[in-house]
């Protein structure tokens, strides 16, 4: 150590030298004259910030110049890099100035970069997470890896580390990010579990030519949607009954079952009793049974959403693949069902985790009926703006196989009601 100097009032600042041959010196301590108990304080302050400054410089001359210096100060025994590293993490948290770490104001839908265990607060256990995730970057989620990018280089790296260490030292602040859910990522409103459906764009519809009823499905085209949230399963009749006071199944006390003998009117009645208590907006205007796209709230989903949905990436008959053994694996049939309806989620998710977007029952979609597709490229397309039936999709533990591909899609009148059909709900 040497001396570089006086300040008005003090003693000889004491620097260190972390790199020989490097300018890299810093302050590490300031004794002051002052031996009241206030100056005492204040001193002891000064020097732990002064510790904390004098790591963090050597953090970022090992980082920025990958220099694997075989000393910490005065020690005298080779480390490797990365053990020097973590030994420094862990000498900045113990000078911190009273370990008062930062703490972020909660913010709806938000989170900020650092808070990698979402505690609302960068401290000493988001330190341990990242260097967990460091020597295991596999045993998080892809969420925790996102929060933990600090440095947003699109990596988690040991330069995050640093970034978090002048976040715990208050050097900077916390930054404030909005992330878009994963895909599939879910969230739950009212006890219905809604699942994220990125934006994209997909090739709707088929040109198979070898069946005549799939005319309407005809020509393939381009639809583009924005994200939306859609129900994992189909309404079960427990949920049904919550909302509306009432279960009108063909089969009623199977509570996991799909709700069925609803019609059109019945389900978006429900889907703004559902809005109201989750207090949202309600979509839909109940005298001209119009759906304002515009509002947060629950409804239907378009022919589009369910189709772009339902095969999640899939250009196959079924988001299992083309054979009735795959259909098998996806959903409940004629051939499969036992001639009844079965509870949610017993097949298999696609990729976007939703279940039973083949068979069981049919599920209600928010559009009027027409004949088939215009050709043209869509987005966000919401169907005709007026007409005698409405859609749906899927097929049911009632239909042939043929019935439950992705692209099939046929009409009822919004009155009528049967034992096969029911629906799930979208929110935007």
């Amino acid at each position: 150590m040497s001396a570089r100097g006086r300040t008005h009032g003090c003693a000889p600042t004491e620097y260190v030298t972390l790199f020989p041959g490097h300018d890299t010196s810093v302050k590490v301590t300031e004794k002051y004259h002052d031996s009241s108990q206030a100056g005492r304080i204040l001193s002891a302050q000064k020097q732990k910030e002064s510790q904390t400054n004098a790591y963090l410089v050597l953090i970022r001359e090992i980082l920025d110049n990958d220099i694997r210096y075989p000393y910490i100060v005065d020690w005298r025994v080779p480390v490797r890099k990365s053990v020097t590293l973590l030994v420094l993490a862990t000498l900045v948290i113990i000078s911190l100035p009273s370990l008062s770490f930062s703490q972020v104001p909660s913010a709806a839908n938000k989170t900020y970069r650092g808070d990698i265990n979402e505690n609302g607060a960068i401290d000493i256990f988001d330190l341990l997470d990242l260097l967990k995730m460091l020597s295991n970057p596999d045993g998080f989620t892809d969420r925790s890896k996102r929060i933990a990018d600090v440095n947003s280089s699109g990596n988690i790296e040991i330069f995050d580390l640093l970034e978090l260490l002048k976040l715990l030292s208050g050097v900077s602040q916390p930054q404030v990010i909005d992330l878009d859910p994963l895909p599939g990522e879910i969230e739950i409103i009212q006890g219905i579990e809604l699942a994220f459906i990125p934006s994209g764009s997909f090739q709707m519809g088929t040109n198979n030519t070898d069946y005549d009823w799939l005319k309407h499905s005809r020509p393939v085209h381009t639809v583009s949607l924005d994200s939306f949230r859609i129900g994992v399963y189909e309404i079960a009749q427990e949920q049904y009954q919550e909302i509306m006071g009432t279960n009108p199944s063909n089969s009623p006390g199977y509570d996991k079952r799909p709700v069925e003998q609803v019609s059109w009117y019945d389900v978006v009645e429900f889907c703004n009793r559902l809005s109201v208590f989750a207090g949202l907006d309600s979509c839909y205007n109940l005298t001209s049974w119009e759906c304002d796209f515009t509002k947060h709230g629950f409804r239907l989903p378009t022919e589009a959403e369910w189709e772009y949905a339902c095969r999640a990436g899939t250009i196959t008959n079924y988001y299992t693949g083309n054979s009735l053994n795959a259909l098998d694996k996806a959903g409940w049939y004629e051939d499969n069902s036992g001639e009844t309806t079965h509870p949610v989620g017993e097949k298999e998710p696609n990729a976007w985790g939703l279940y039973d977007m083949h068979g069981n029952v049919w599920e209600w979609c928010n559009d009027w009926w027409s004949d088939n597709y215009s050709g043209n490229s869509e987005h966000n397309p919401t169907g005709p703006n007026i007409g005698s039936y409405r859609i749906f999709r899927g097929g049911s533990w009632t239909h042939d196989p043929y019935g439950c591909r992705s692209a099939y899609r046929v009409s009822y009148s919004p009155n009528n009601i049967d034992s096969d059909i029911g629906f799930r709900v979208v929110l935007r």
